[in-house]
C-alpha cells in the first residue's frame, strides 16, 4: 500500500535526499521548508505520515504545527527528526503526539524500523475502522432481526434438546408469560412429560 508522507525540514538538500530515499521504499513524498507550504500541502493531501523538524517553522512555532496536524487528523503519525541536542525539548512540548525521534543525520535503520511501526498503526487502524463497520452492520441486522421476531402476530418459542424454553416473542410472553428455562409442555399444555 502506497503511503502519503510529509517532510518538513528548512535543510532542502537533506528533503530531497530523505524524499529519494523514502520514494524507493515506495511512499508518495511532499516536500516543505516553512509553515504556509507545510499547511498547504496538508491540508490538501491530509499525508498518513510526517516526518518533521520542528525548527522548519521556526522555535516557537514547529511543535504547535504538528500538534495542530495532529488534532486535524488524529490518525496521522507523526516522526520528528531534528538536532541531537533539541530532541529533548521537542519530546517535552510534543510527547506521545510523536510516534518517535531521530536525531540528525538521521540513521536509516532508526527511521525505516520508525516507518514500519508508523505503517503497522496505520494497518491497524484501517483494520479497527473494518471491524467497527462489520460489528456495526451486525448490530443492525441483529435489532432488525429482533423486532422481526418480536412483532409478528403469531406465537414464538425457541426450544433447546431437552425441550426447554430459551426464548419467546412479545406475544407469547404476554399470554403464557415469561417462562424461560421452563420445558415447552409444562409452558404449553401444563403437562409434566
Amino acid at each position: 500500500m502506497t503511503e502519503k508522507i510529509l517532510i518538513i525540514d528548512p535543510d532542502a538538500s537533506l528533503a530531497e535526499a530523505l524524499a529519494l530515499y523514502l520514494a524507493r521504499q515506495q511512499f508518495v513524498v511532499d516536500i516543505a521548508s516553512v509553515e504556509a507550504d507545510a499547511r498547504r500541502l496538508f491540508e490538501t493531501a491530509r499525508h498518513r505520515i510526517v516526518l518533521a523538524d520542528p525548527m522548519a517553522v521556526g522555535r516557537t512555532d514547529g511543535p504547535r504545527l504538528l500538534l495542530g496536524f495532529k488534532a486535524d487528523a488524529p490518525l496521522t503519525q507523526l516522526i520528528v527528526f531534528s538536532a541531537e541536542e533539541l530532541l529533548p525539548r521537542f519530546m517535552e512540548q510534543l510527547g506521545a503526539q510523536a510516534l518517535g525521534y531521530l536525531a540528525k543525520p538521521v540513521n536509516s535503520l532508526a527511521l525505516d524500523h520508525l516507518l514500519h511501526q508508523a505503517r503497522e498503526w496505520l494497518d491497524l487502524q484501517h483494520q479497527l475502522r473494518s471491524v467497527a463497520l462489520q460489528v456495526d452492520t451486525l448490530q443492525t441486522a441483529q435489532n432488525l432481526y429482533q423486532q422481526l421476531f418480536d412483532e409478528v402476530p403469531c406465537y414464538i418459542s425457541v426450544q433447546d434438546r431437552q425441550f426447554r424454553i430459551t426464548a419467546a416473542n412479545r406475544l407469547f410472553k404476554k399470554d403464557f408469560g415469561t417462562q424461560v428455562g421452563a420445558f415447552c409442555y409444562e409452558v404449553y399444555k401444563h403437562r409434566s412429560t
